[in-house]
Parts: C-alpha cells; structure tokens; sequence
C-alpha cells in the first residue's frame, strides 16, 4: 500500500471529480487538515474547508475523498 500523503489525498479526488474546475490542495494544521487554493473562487465558494482528524492514517483514502467531497457538494462543486 502506497504511503498516504496530502498530495496523494488530493490527486485521488482529481482523479474522480476531473470536472472540478478550483484547483485546490490539503495541508495539515494544528491538529486537523484544511482545503486551500490560490483561486479567489475557491474563497467565494467555500463555506468550510475544515477536516477534523488528528493524523493523515487516522481516515482511509476513501474516508479523505469522501471528506473533500462533502466539502465541495456544500460548496456546490458536485
């Protein structure tokens, strides 16, 4: 199994919405994770772009996918 890491984690999300147009990316904080982008849209879109979990291991890829996504269908990006 391939080490789990933020770039990964946002590749795979690409990879399944390729429609997404606001490029973004996962970074680590103090104790959870967070989407941000260089993209003005993004910051108009987003209502949150918070992930609560301590670690990147603590959630499956899927978990993580699933995650973003919940944050995009309230951006209504899906």
């Amino acid at each position: 199994m391939k080490r789990l890491t933020c770039k990964a984690i946002t590749k795979a999300f690409y990879k399944k919405h390729p429609k997404v147009k606001i490029k973004f990316w996962l970074i680590r904080g103090d104790g959870y994770f967070y989407l941000t982008s260089d993209d003005i849209e993004f910051y108009k879109k987003f209502k949150s772009t918070s992930i609560y979990t301590f670690k990147l291991f603590h959630m499956t890829l899927e978990q993580w996918v699933s995650s973003i996504e919940a944050l995009c269908e309230e951006a209504e990006l899906l």
